[in-house]
């Protein structure tokens, strides 16, 4: 785990502790870390049942106390508005609707919280010879699936639009571009944005009003 969320810790290090929402959680590794770091209280959300009963099970064998919820995280309707020092996301962005996601980030986070996400960018998308080298019998409706990300991403790009197109998520893929308008959109500054491979590391905070 230590290399596979390494990423993470280093983002994580300069930020300043208090109550932290994970979104996406999945087998509890990311909670666990942002325990080690110093942030609580700790709240997770995960839609997934599998990773959401690992995660649970995790955090409770090693006797770590958090809120978990298995349901949908656009609107954090169970985190009061102006309290979260960091939203943190490991992979799971790319599957919300944009602009709601982004207003309930900015609703959410406190003067001078921050946004911690890691997101695949057009890249992985685009990166067919890869993904027909890795396809499984079950996971053929990605060959469906991909194409549609890459759609919705150019249209939000070019008009703001992220329409459906038939999914079950509004899925996207993110772009430097979209990033910025994130943070517009949420009322942040864009601390940091690094492009490693296939995915973008970014951390934002919320403008202090002066």
């Amino acid at each position: 785990m230590q290399q596979r969320y390494q990423a993470i810790e280093e983002l994580l290090q300069n930020l300043p502790r208090g109550p932290v929402v994970d979104i996406g959680f999945g087998a509890g590794e990311s909670l666990e870390i942002l325990a080690r770091e110093g942030f609580a209280p700790l709240v997770g959300y995960e839609l997934d049942a599998n990773a959401f009963y690992q995660g649970r099970h995790r955090m409770a064998a090693l006797g770590l106390p958090c809120q978990l919820w298995m349901k949908d995280a656009t609107y954090l309707e169970e985190i009061p508005n102006a309290t979260l020092a960091l939203i943190h996301s490991r992979s799971a962005f790319q599957y919300f609707p944009f602009h709601e996601l982004a207003h309930t980030v900015g609703r959410k986070l406190r003067p001078g919280g921050h946004l911690v996400v890691m997101v695949p960018s057009l890249h992985y998308y685009l990166n067919w010879k890869s993904h027909v080298a890795n396809l499984k019998p079950s996971s053929l409706w990605r060959l469906f699936s991909y194409p549609r990300a890459v759609c919705r991403t150019l249209l939000l790009m070019a008009a703001g639009w992220q329409p459906g197109l038939g999914g079950a998520a509004p899925e996207i893929a993110w772009t430097a571009g979209l990033v910025r308008r994130f943070a517009r959109c949420a009322g942040m500054d864009v601390t940091s944005v690094q492009h490693r491979g296939w995915m973008f590391e970014v951390v934002l905070r919320k403008v202090i009003a002066e």
